[in-house]
């Protein structure tokens, strides 16, 4: 069995607050918290609360009737019933009866609240002197707004739980809660998918998506009717009316007081050219507006991939330069024992001290490049740094810097940039509504058509009250053909065809200054994967030099000078590897994007 409970506070002599909560065995979230109520399990179907009370006094009496939902328990939740946040507020407690009303879907979170009846007292039943326009069943515009407030909070916060957090931030309530910061290490694709959900300008881009669809919706508003209601209520001096005395009494010829109200429905039929322009243009106005968001998309990836590249080389370089501080720290403790022994000079001691303090700035710089490269990362990603961290950014790459073979020939990577770069569809879009423009501009010397019908009512001119009227249907045509302008019309026309023709140059500009881009994209990825070819095996060599060196320096027939050139040949090699690699994918990265397509070649 359930168990319905009431807490009441008194807030003023004439004015409580009622909270209801829902406890009983097994119930979830039965919490009581100031100014709201709370449900258990929401597995009722809809509820009705009835309050009886005697006018003037304190007290009264409320039984709930809830009706269970036939098809199981909904979900658990602690939600405001009706979503009313400031609690339920009765007024004066001059009402009879009041009831409530709550609809509910099982397993939703949406409450449809709706006040069902509400009775207040009258004079002989207790009401106070002035409260009601009258007697009776009238109520005062106090107890009207309390009732309308309370319905419009009701669904408002309804509304708010159909649609979720996004759309309270949409609307300007609560903002959409910060990303998730990431507590795995991430992938090139995991930042690309995170870019594409997060990143701040793609949102911003996704907005002007939506702006579109707006302009497409205006742009083919010419096609639909449009459905006009208007009226007007006119009074004039009796003296502007006219009279005639006739043998049977003088008439007046009007009425010192006429309305008239009416609805029309109105479809333009013929426009000059402008209805099918305006079909045409809002295909080209969808087109441009989704090429432009694939560009800020293709950019944002390509920002992406070189901050991803960036990071990883900043990594690999903080493990190469702590590899040569090891190597310089082990060549100095090896020089000191044997200048202890005496076997060595101190100058050995003291130029090993050097070559170890001149590779600790090179690691220190390594790692604020990696710091760096995490912050921009990040930033691309869609996260905030959160306020407290001051060090180490908490993200983590779990990708190494590997060159994947690519090959291209530069005459299909041109022809592939003129038929898949975006930013040219986007500017032959842009082109083609430019030429809409101008048909649209001449239209204005051409006649339009319009076919309207209505219905409407007016006051009669002979009636003899205010609410004597006439009322019938109308239906017709008009045109309207514009002769003379003033050669406003031909300015229009003249700027159209001026915008068209620049928007043809831009077309051509454009599609020259991407070859360009395309040609320095392929050369520098050429030197690239020549430069990366060149430096496979330095690495093993270096290293196998360093072996020989040590391994002569112990025998003593070496040097340490030998030592400690090839330890800086060994860091140099290490380090020139990583960059070759670097530039490789970041070469590799520019010029899919030049192409038009950050998969090509993959």
């Amino acid at each position: 069995m359930k168990a319905w409970t009431r807490t009441s506070q008194t807030v003023s002599p004439s004015a409580r607050v009622a909270r209801l909560s829902r406890v009983g065995a097994g119930a979830v979230g039965a919490v009581h918290e100031p100014e709201r109520w709370f449900m258990g399990r929401n597995d009722f179907q809809e509820i009705d609360m009835h309050w009886d009370h005697k006018p003037g006094s304190e007290e009264d009496r409320e039984r709930p009737s809830p009706r269970p939902s036939p098809g199981g328990r909904g979900r658990t939740r602690s939600a405001g019933v009706g979503g009313l946040s400031w609690g339920r507020f009765m007024g004066r407690n001059d009402f009879q009866e009041i009831d409530m009303h709550w609809d509910h879907e099982p397993g939703s979170e949406a409450l449809t609240p709706a006040l069902s009846h509400l009775r207040f007292a009258t004079e002989g039943e207790g009401g106070r002197d002035g409260r009601f326009m009258g007697s009776g069943w009238w109520i005062s515009v106090g107890q009207i707004v309390l009732a309308v407030v309370f319905l419009a909070g009701s669904s408002v916060s309804t509304l708010s739980a159909e649609t979720g957090p996004s759309r309270a931030g949409r609307d300007g309530g609560l903002r959409t809660p910060p990303p998730v910061w990431p507590e795995r290490s991430l992938t090139l694709a995991d930042c690309l998918n995170l870019a594409e959900a997060q990143n701040s300008a793609l949102a911003a881009a996704k907005k002007d998506l939506e702006a579109s669809a707006g302009v497409v919706i205006q742009t083919r508003a010419i096609l639909l009717p449009k459905v006009q209601i208007g009226g007007n209520f006119t009074a004039v001096d009796a003296a502007t009316l006219d009279v005639a005395d006739t043998p049977f009494g003088r008439f007046d010829f009007g009425q010192t007081e006429t309305w008239n109200i009416g609805v029309r429905v109105v479809q333009s039929i013929y426009e000059g050219g402008r209805m099918g322009s305006a079909l045409r243009s809002a295909r080209m106005v969808k087109e441009r507006a989704v090429q432009e968001y694939q560009t800020a998309l293709l950019e944002t990836f390509l920002d992406v991939r070189l901050s991803y590249y960036g990071a990883l080389l900043a990594l690999e370089q903080i493990g190469v330069q702590e590899a040569s501080v090891k190597l310089l720290e082990r060549e100095l403790l090896d020089n000191q024992r044997r200048f202890d022994a005496g076997s060595v000079p101190r100058f050995n001691v003291l130029r090993a001290e050097v070559e170890l303090a001149n590779a600790k700035p090179r690691l220190i710089r390594a790692r604020n490049a990696w710091r760096n490269g995490k912050t921009l990362l990040a930033h691309l990603l869609g996260y905030r740094v959160p306020d407290q961290v001051t060090e180490d950014i908490p993200l983590q790459l779990s990708d190494r810097l590997d060159a994947p073979p690519f090959d291209i020939d530069l005459g299909r990577a041109l022809a592939l940039a003129q038929e898949q770069r975006t930013e040219l569809k986007a500017l032959r879009a842009s082109e083609k509504l430019r030429r809409e423009g101008v048909v649209t501009a001449r239209a204005g010397q051409r006649p339009s058509l319009q076919a309207f019908a209505g219905y409407g009512t007016r006051r009669a001119i002979f009636g003899e009250s205010l609410d004597s009227e006439l009322h019938g249907w109308n239906a017709g045509v008009q045109a309207n053909w514009n002769i003379w302008d003033g050669r406003q019309t031909r300015g229009r026309v003249v700027e159209a065809q001026a915008l068209s023709e620049q928007s043809e140059i831009q077309l051509e500009d454009l599609s020259r200054r991407i070859s360009v881009e395309v040609r320095t994209a392929y050369s520098n990825f050429l030197e690239a994967r020549e430069v990366l070819a060149s430096q496979k095996k330095v690495v093993e060599q270096a290293n196998e030099a360093l072996r020989l060196a040590t391994a002569r320096s112990e025998a003593g027939s070496g040097t340490q000078l030998d030592v400690l050139s090839a330890q800086t040949a060994l860091t140099e090699a290490a380090t020139t590897q990583n960059l070759a690699t670097h530039d490789y994918l970041v070469a590799l990265a520019r010029l899919q994007r030049a192409v038009g397509n950050a998969e090509i070649g993959k």
